[in-house]
């Protein structure tokens, strides 16, 4: 959407300098993306204060910027509006703006799963509406309101990922975006560090739902432990348990794919998705619920489901002759791995897992990491590869020394996995965002496609 900065200051609160009928079409926070036409958001950090870099915009062609400290806007050759608070401002700014939009939003927030939760729905919803969504996972403090900003007017819904990591800030990603439909995908121990208990972490997500209101639905996870216990007019469950309101039954997995039927309200939709785990089969069940809520045709939705496609490093399974990699190496939580190790268990041949460090576990770490190396083991696991300071508990786990081994590093593991890999193996790679796992897949990709072992 395009503002103009005297629209911008008036929904930010902020006091304009400068000229006022400027038009702005983007907001950015890294002084390095600056292009024509866009607004610089300087963000004061633990070590970095982004305000030493607003004297290099103009040249890049950065017509305006917020700013928390007054400037001399004539020197510098840049308008700009003062502000308390860069990231407060964002936030009243995605906020105002919302409330100007007559369409549906969907938010969507859990332990895991999030982005491929929110691209089923967009993809069901795509099949009749014009859809904006999150891009990657902006779903933080100032993704969400950017992503909210860059709603355009011929959008007919919005579907958004939030996240959260700290207590406090659920509640403001939902104040900034008021979804009408709010999505819970499940409850799980990521950043139970700062929380300190699971029932913590829910009470910190349902605030995803506070400005939900009668007309609107909150849509929870049927199987979770906590969420299924979650009763109101407008709170709606998923899942494959009986008492679910959208159910799956007769699931099928073959070759890559997954089928279902999705019961509802007596009625049965046939589900295909290219993709395996019950999990996934939970995601396409939220998203017909989502298109049945803002009554879409949820035959056409669940169609649209079957040209769904994993997310970079998402579980994405790639083929290199009769070997096979599970390619989930861009986050990684107990609950997270444990279904990427049931996907992995469901393939013939050897099954081999590479694990690194989960974090943001806090004190439960230890035991969160040994429960996942028990769990690779009680799947039939054959070989386990794991590094990191917490993946030795893994190790722990798992109780087999003859068939697993701790590294230290990511060149350690590199540096021998072309040797150990054989014809018919399947390879699962996971770990923390922070544990860099995505380069293993690098490294096998260019192992495998150089020369494909025997």
């Amino acid at each position: 959407m395009e503002f103009t900065l005297k629209q911008i200051a008036e929904y930010s609160g902020g006091k304009l300098f400068g000229d006022g009928n400027v038009k702005v079409n983007a907001f950015f926070t890294d002084s390095r993306e600056a292009k024509e036409g866009m607004m610089f958001l300087p963000i004061v950090g633990e070590r970095v204060d982004a305000h030493k870099f607003i004297p290099t915009l103009k040249e890049k062609g950065c017509i305006a910027t917020f700013s928390q400290i007054p400037l001399d806007e004539k020197a510098l050759g840049i308008n700009y509006i003062l502000i308390e608070n860069s990231v407060l401002a964002l936030q009243k700014l995605a906020k105002n703006f919302r409330s100007t939009l007559n369409i549906p939003l969907i938010g969507i927030t859990g332990s895991v799963g999030k982005t491929t939760t929110k691209e089923m729905i967009a993809l069901a919803l795509e099949s009749s509406l014009n859809i904006h969504k999150t891009l990657g996972n902006a779903n933080s403090q100032i993704g969400l309101p950017r992503t909210v900003l860059a709603i355009e007017k011929e959008n007919e819904a919005a579907v958004l990922e939030m996240g959260m990591s700290m207590p406090g800030e659920m509640g403001r990603l939902a104040d900034t975006a008021r979804p009408n439909i709010a999505v819970i995908t499940n409850i799980g121990v990521s950043h139970i560090e700062f929380h300190g208990t699971k029932e913590n972490i829910m009470k910190e997500k349902l605030h995803i739902a506070d400005f939900v209101d009668e007309n609107g639905a909150i849509l929870v996870n049927g199987d979770d432990e906590l969420l299924s216990k979650l009763q109101g007019e407008n709170v709606f469950t998923f899942g494959v348990s009986d008492n679910c309101d959208y159910k799956a039954v007769n699931i099928k997995e073959e070759n890559g794919e997954t089928s279902f039927i999705c019961v509802f309200e007596n009625k049965e939709i046939p589900v295909k998705v290219p993709t395996l785990g019950i999990h996934n089969v939970r995601n396409a069940l939220v998203s017909i619920a989502v298109a049945h809520k803002l009554s879409i045709d949820t035959k056409k939705a669940a169609e649209a489901l079957s040209l769904y496609k994993a997310p970079d490093m998402r579980q994405q399974i790639k083929k290199y002759g009769d070997i096979t990699v599970i390619d989930d190496s861009y986050n990684a939580s107990p609950d997270s791995v444990k279904a990427s190790l049931d996907i992995l268990s469901s393939f013939k041949g050897r099954k081999i897992a590479i694990l690194a460090d989960m974090l943001e576990l806090g004190d439960y770490s230890p035991t969160g990491h040994r429960e996942v190396g028990a769990y690779a083991k009680e799947k039939g696991i054959d070989l386990l590869y794991c590094f990191g300071n917490e993946a030795k508990f893994i190790y722990e786990g798992f109780s087999d020394s003859e068939n697993s081994r701790h590294f230290d590093n990511i060149e350690d593991i590199n540096s021998i996995i072309g040797d150990v890999i054989k014809s018919g193996d399947t390879l699962l790679i996971k770990g923390s965002r922070g544990m860099h796992t995505d380069l293993i897949a690098q490294k096998l990709d260019e192992i495998l496609k150089s020369k494909p072992p025997a």
